[in-house]
């Protein structure tokens, strides 16, 4: 198995196949049991996951298949080994082991303690705290349960691994010291950080990964060093790459009731939106140049009420509307989209408006009703109303027979009325020979408007 995470400006991956492969086996612990797996070819082993209810965790340097069988050293912890284990409390780490995976202990929300053994010549921990690589470049892991309200990452780490303070919800202050050399911040590295209310970015920082503070519910500002080559912050609020073509995070705990996308942007990250329960309203210009709405990008925006999706978008991740439960009328331009949508909308819409011309790609649109009944028992099944057109030679015909799979509908043909409108630009030129000159370029703007 290959994990992937972030370090020295890459992906990486760890490869964790040659215990993967082998056999797994389940050694009682206090409140359950740890999975180790077994390599014969190289008679080590290696903690893989967990069952039951684990509390204190003292891990042995070696372990046997059996009663008789001949002990294996223990060398490494998998990526996400001990993931959502909500009842562990505290580990130990002994000297054997070399090798640890991301986010080996993502959201253990009672875990205060982790302590390696001083004598392993790879990682190390800091005050039972925090989980590092050995020279302390690498933040591994924060102790989720641990009740401090601040922590200041130490200087000399260059690397924040994905995962590492997911769902730390006791802490309201992260950080990042001026000396720093911070240069890589891991996928969703501060993921539901609930207390979070700001941070600042330092300007080492040039790799960023994807929701990075994502469901970061009290988080109000995010500051980004103006030397920084490779992001930056409008009015502390959100955080872009510095050409402003990619928006990877809104702080969801800002009081905005609205919010205007740049025309600039072309990649709305994974989960860039996610919780930002406040906005009512989303605007995406109507000279955007967005064309990548990425994975659970706007899930949970519980106050968004109507959204309209550009000509130019080509992909909708999957659930980029998840949980928009006052979400009601979308209109979506179809010619361009080019991989299925999966999952994007919720069935409570009452509206949905399609322009343009249809494909089979549009595939799974909505989220099944049977489906989200098992999140909201109480919820009532509506009929969705779908707005289309047959402009152009459209037809409807050619949708996949799947594009509403899960929900009731009704469709309608709507009239799409189509006006050229002249516009005078006017554009500051600089030329070679002039200082100033000035041109005005005439264009035409092609509006469609919805006729139900």
């Amino acid at each position: 198995m290959e994990y992937l995470h972030l370090r020295n400006n890459q992906l990486e991956n760890i490869n964790e196949s040659p215990i993967d492969k082998a056999t797994t086996i389940e050694v009682p612990v206090p409140g359950g049991a740890i999975k180790i797996s077994f390599n014969d070819s190289t008679k080590t082993c290696g903690i893989v996951g967990w069952t039951g209810k684990p509390t204190t965790i003292i891990l042995k340097s070696s372990y046997k298949k059996n009663s008789t069988g001949t002990p294996y050293k223990l060398t490494s912890i998998s990526s996400r080994a001990f993931y959502l284990c909500q009842s562990l409390t505290s580990i130990q780490i002994p000297s054997t082991i070399t090798l640890i995976g991301v986010g080996p202990f993502g959201v253990c929300e009672s875990l205060i303690s982790i302590v390696v053994d001083p004598a392993n010549p790879k990682y190390k921990s800091i005050s039972k705290l925090v989980l590092l690589t050995k020279d302390g470049t690498e933040l591994i892991q924060y102790a989720a349960g641990n009740k401090n309200k601040s922590y200041t990452i130490p200087s000399t780490v260059t690397t924040i691994y994905d995962l590492a303070f997911d769902l730390c919800i006791n802490l309201s202050s992260i950080i990042i010291e001026p000396n720093s050399k911070l240069t890589t911040i891991g996928n969703y590295a501060f993921a539901v950080c609930t207390s979070l209310t700001k941070i600042t970015i330092p300007a080492t920082v040039t790799l960023i990964g994807v929701g990075p503070f994502r469901e970061c519910k009290s988080l109000t500002s995010i500051e980004v060093d103006p030397a920084n080559p490779k992001y930056k912050s409008i009015s502390k609020l959100v955080l872009l790459s510095k050409d402003g073509t990619e928006l990877i995070q809104y702080p969801a705990g800002n009081k905005n009731k609205s919010y205007i996308i740049p025309a600039t942007v072309t990649t709305i990250g994974d989960n860039a939106f996610d919780s930002c329960s406040n906005l009512s309203s989303i605007t995406i210009e109507p000279n955007s140049k967005l064309i990548t709405i990425g994975i659970n990008a706007f899930s949970n925006c519980s106050s968004l009420t109507k959204i309209t999706i550009p000509a130019t978008v080509t992909d909708i991740g999957p659930s980029a509307f998840i949980f928009c439960d006052k979400l009601s009328i979308v209109t979506l331009y179809t010619k361009n989209i080019k991989i299925s949508l999966d999952k994007v909308f919720l069935p409570t819409l009452s509206t949905l408006n399609l322009i343009g011309d249809y494909n089979n790609k549009l595939k799974n649109m909505f989220f099944p009703f049977k489906e989200y009944q098992q999140y909201y028992p109480d919820v009532k099944e509506k009929t969705i109303t779908i707005y289309y057109n047959k402009a152009n030679g459209n037809s409807f015909k050619s949708l996949d027979a799947n594009a509403f799979f899960g929900v009731k509908y009704i469709l309608k043909e709507s009239s799409i009325v189509m006006k050229d409108i002249d516009l005078d630009v006017e554009l500051d030129l600089v030329d070679e020979n002039k200082s100033n000159t000035q041109s005005y370029l005439r264009t035409k703007l092609l509006l469609a408007k919805i006729v139900h």
